[in-house]
């Protein structure tokens, strides 16, 4: 995933190097925190065989409320290094932020990514204090397929099947939502043709439109909206021929039909990967820096 020059500048003055690869390295990998506005805690175990990096905050009001950040991938590849320089930016401007792995396709089909996120949640109310976290003011961010996990989070609070095992004791419920150039309406992609989006979905349900539309429905956020959905920020491309922006509409217009929260912010001329172009990365962050700032403070 390519990161504009203002992102990596502001890596840099928080102390991240290149490795070997051309990437950048986590700051928890560094001697220390020394200089850095927060603290980081590596490879935390949420649930067998999955690990999240936290950044605490070092300064501010305690406790900080938390987002979870998923990465995308066509929900079969990825880690939780995706999101790093967003993780330090929302740690830098006084949230808690995490980075996590989930299962992915074709090994794990669906709901097993989405029983990760939601146990990465609950992990982190389990474990708030700890950590200096407001465990009733968690939010989620994902990008692409990260974004569909992340909207659907948000989206299906108390749906058994999707619940997954660990730390049962908490809620997996979320109290804001930020969905970047996400699908949200499965069934939509298959009737448009959208190529290689269609296998990456197959992929992901373990089965093809035709063989399982029901599934395809079941998998779609859209079809979980209601008025206790989560305060949404929907972010998407006008020009994305991926995803088309009339998922991110039909998103929108869902949201406010159950008469729950939502905002759009709409990419001029952005493509599918717009968030990441030098144009919006900065823009875009700022929204969801305030979005953040103003629904969980």
């Amino acid at each position: 995933m390519l990161r504009p020059f203002l992102v990596l500048s502001a890596l840099a003055l928080l102390g991240c190097i290149g490795d070997s690869s051309g990437g950048v390295v986590d700051p928890g990998e560094s001697d220390s925190d020394q200089g850095l506005p927060f603290e980081t805690h590596k490879d935390l175990v949420f649930s067998p065989g999955l690990w999240m990096n936290l950044y605490v905050p070092k300064k501010g009001t305690q406790p900080f409320p938390a987002v979870v950040l998923i990465h995308g991938g066509g929900w079969s590849s990825g880690t939780r290094g995706d999101f790093l320089p967003e993780a330090l930016h929302l740690a830098s401007n006084g949230l808690v932020a995490g980075t996590i792995d989930y299962r992915l396709a074709p090994a794990h089909v669906f709901p097993a990514a989405l029983q990760d996120v939601k146990a990465a949640i609950r992990w982190l109310r389990a474990n708030a204090d700890a950590y200096s976290i407001d465990a009733s003011q968690i939010a989620v961010m994902g990008g692409y397929e990260g974004g569909h996990l992340a909207a659907m989070v948000g989206t299906t609070e108390g749906v058994a099947q999707f619940e997954g095992e660990e730390n049962p004791g908490y809620s997996s419920a979320v109290q804001a939502v930020v969905a970047i150039s996400s699908q949200v309406d499965l069934p939509s992609l298959w009737s448009g043709g959208a190529g290689k989006g269609v296998l990456a979905i197959e992929r992901f349900l373990g089965s093809s439109y035709q063989e399982d539309p029901a599934l395809w429905a079941i998998a779609s956020p859209i079809s979980y909206v209601s008025q206790a959905s989560a305060p949404f920020l929907l972010l998407h491309g006008i020009e994305d021929t991926e995803v088309p922006f009339a998922h991110a509409e039909g998103m929108r217009d869902a949201l406010m039909a159950a008469g729950a929260h939502v905002e759009l912010f709409s990419a001029q001329g952005g493509d599918h990967e717009f968030f990441f172009s030098v144009l919006w990365n900065a823009p875009g962050l700022e929204a969801i820096t305030d979005f953040f700032t103003r629904i969980l403070k």
